[in-house]
């Protein structure tokens, strides 16, 4: 490693500066400098410069201008960050709170086919009991019976009824009736 010392290179902008803090410090600023200063105060101790430091040497005020405006700028930035990030906290919560509702909804859907299912298990047998009784009547009482009950009951009543027991309760049934059965007996998704 180099052993001699690094040798800085006085320039004119050091120059300048070490006057403008003599200026500083010796409290010859104007009121007007001194109100520049004061707004400024937080730009000043984050940065390390001071906006009146062109006013003071002769340099355009527009420096300062320039200068104030940034320093609004970087806190519209920061107050725009925080909003997105505020934003952004509320949106992961909700989406985990979507999530959630998703799986409840999930477990919900799955307890309800699982009931249906059961309730469909239940029918069939309901039916075909109901088929059985209806086998064990005679024809004409039954043929009664069925012209009374709801269309889909009736076929799947019908349905669950041997061919032969079946047979004979359409053949005793209003042939208008019959015809309505015997035809969703054959495609039982029709109208």
């Amino acid at each position: 490693m180099n052993s001699r010392p690094i040798r800085r290179r006085v320039t004119r902008r050091t120059t300048v500066w070490v006057a403008v803090l003599m200026l500083s410090w010796s409290g010859g600023a104007s009121a007007e400098e001194r109100e520049v200063s004061e707004r400024s105060g937080a730009d000043r101790e984050s940065s390390g410069r001071s906006e009146v430091i062109g006013t003071r040497m002769g340099l355009s005020q527009g420096v300062d201008r320039l200068l104030i405006e940034v320093h609004k700028r970087q806190k519209q930035l920061v107050e725009a960050e925080r909003e997105v990030a505020r934003r952004e906290a509320a949106v992961l919560e909700l989406e985990a709170m979507i999530e959630k509702r998703i799986a409840e909804l999930e477990a919900d859907r799955a307890a309800i086919e699982a009931r249906i299912a059961t309730w469909e298990t239940q029918d069939g047998d309901r039916i075909k009991k109901l088929a059985k009784v209806y086998s064990a009547m005679p024809p004409a009482r039954a043929a009664v019976l069925l012209s009374e009950l709801e269309l889909n009951l009736a076929v799947s009543v019908l349905a669950g009824m041997k061919q032969k027991n079946s047979a004979k309760v359409l053949a005793v049934i209003d042939s208008k009736r019959a015809l309505v059965l015997s035809r969703r007996l054959a495609r039982p998704l029709a109208d």
